[in-house]
């Protein structure tokens, strides 16, 4: 009898053990409409990657099957007293973000056409969202909306910060930057640059595979000789030249990784940019929001969260006086900690048949 005791006792303790094992494993998960912005005092650097340990503490919203598209949407958030940061990490096996841009083969160059992936967030000021953005409404503004796109955005790291307003949708304020087409027939300062680079082409349509990019890589403009490049510019270059904003267009910085399965994007912005056309962020307030997924689509075919009726989803930021320090952490963290359903039922089982075969074997050896 002290024998099944103590063969009790430790079966008990194997089982809290597995228990607490798998709930410091797993991700501490939100209300599902709550996105919280835990207050953290580590600097974190912007990267698409989460090393700061700050980010194993933050609580995250899944969003699943956005829009019925298959696309998880998985969303984290943290703020500093000065800037918020947010983490979108959403599943896509293609990374797209060649939009419009130049191919060359060794001897002839062409355009890919095509679109690109996105992520959008749009901050209410009170006002539901309505699908093609112009409520019908007079001259406020109704949202702030944060637009990462891939080609034009993403390969500079930032996002498009934009506002709705009334009559539709706008950029916000800059003094230059921003993305431009790069394409010899838009850019083209005068008849005789579009000649040099097209040759004796005429009525060349933009982006076509008869035009040529204005740009390389760098930013530098092609030199063109009858429509061979005079200049060393590579075997693909992008359809836009892309440089981070200066004034509140360029407000959010963000940094993007492709894993090869999934997007991981991360948002920074100052909770108060000053800024009429951007919302302010305060401690302990709470601002409602919607979020979008463009999966290589234009502006009308995207993936919003509750579909036709879009869910608003609610950010809570954490107040700076109850702020946690943490360490930063030079390799990638384990997951942040958490009670997990499927893996409480799964070390539950584990306990369970734990349990049979040892009274099993106790039986077989009376």
């Amino acid at each position: 009898m002290k024998t099944k005791k103590i063969i009790g006792v430790l079966v008990a303790l194997g089982f809290f053990v597995t228990v607490l094992f798998a709930s410091q494993n797993v991700i501490a998960l939100s209300d599902g409409v709550t996105l919280s912005a835990m207050s953290t005092t580590d600097t974190i650097t912007l990267d698409g990657e989460k090393n700061e340990l700050a980010w194993n503490d933050a609580e995250m919203l899944i969003i699943p099957s956005i829009d019925g598209s298959g696309i998880d949407v998985e969303l984290q958030a943290l703020n500093d007293g000065t800037y918020i940061y947010i983490f979108a990490s959403w599943n896509d096996s293609t990374k797209d973000d060649t939009r419009r841009g130049w191919s060359f083969n060794g001897t002839d160059w062409s355009n890919v056409g095509g679109n690109e992936d996105r992520i959008e967030f749009a901050w209410s000021l009170g006002t539901s969202i309505v699908c093609g953005h112009n409520p019908g409404t007079a001259d406020p503004m109704l949202f702030d909306v944060w637009h990462w796109k891939a080609s034009r955005t993403g390969i500079s790291g930032w996002a498009d910060d934009r506002y709705w307003d009334g009559s539709g949708r706008h950029s916000d304020d800059k003094t230059s930057g921003g993305f431009f087409d790069n394409s010899v027939v838009r850019q083209g300062a005068n008849s005789s640059a579009i000649t040099a680079a097209l040759g004796n082409s005429t009525s060349v349509a933009a982006f076509s595979n008869n035009d040529r990019p204005f740009w390389d890589n760098n930013g530098v403009e092609i030199t063109w000789t009858a429509g061979v490049n005079a200049t060393p510019v590579g075997n693909f270059i992008n359809g836009y030249k892309s440089v981070i904003p200066v004034g509140s267009q360029g407000d959010v910085p963000a940094a993007s990784v492709h894993n090869g399965t999934a997007w991981n994007i991360e948002f920074k912005r100052a909770l108060d940019t000053g800024n009429d056309d951007d919302v302010a962020f305060s401690d302990s307030s709470s601002m409602p929001f919607y979020v979008a997924i463009h999966n290589n689509s234009g502006d009308d075919n995207h993936f919003r969260a509750g579909g036709s009726s879009p869910t608003t989803f609610q950010l809570s930021i954490e107040s700076a006086t109850t702020s946690t320090t943490t360490t930063t952490s030079t390799t990638p963290t384990a997951p942040p900690f958490g009670l997990d359903q499927t893996l409480l039922i799964g070390a539950a089982v584990v306990g369970i048949l734990a349990v049979f075969i040892i009274v099993a074997f106790v039986r077989r050896g009376r």
